[in-house]
């Protein structure tokens, strides 16, 4: 069973007998789920993560150039 979710394939493919098989037994049908839900927390992990536009980045660091009284007692504190 790891097989069909390492492939990438959604849960049981299309095997009949894997089907009718996991109608009938829980425990099979529990490591099923299981599977599902690491294989789908796995997936999560390697989606793109989305970083700030250089805009934002360009402003933190005019903030922190600046004589901007605000700024400098951020900076005291840490």
């Amino acid at each position: 069973m790891p097989d069909l979710f390492a492939a990438g394939t959604e849960g049981v493919g299309d095997d009949p007998t894997l089907i009718e098989h996991l109608k009938t037994c829980e425990n099979c049908s529990a490591l099923v789920r299981d599977l599902q839900y690491i294989a789908d927390q796995a997936r999560k992990l390697l989606e793109p993560t989305y970083e700030p536009s250089d805009n934002v980045w360009k402003k933190i660091q005019e903030g922190l150039a600046s004589d901007n009284p605000t700024y400098a007692i951020n900076r005291e504190k840490h």
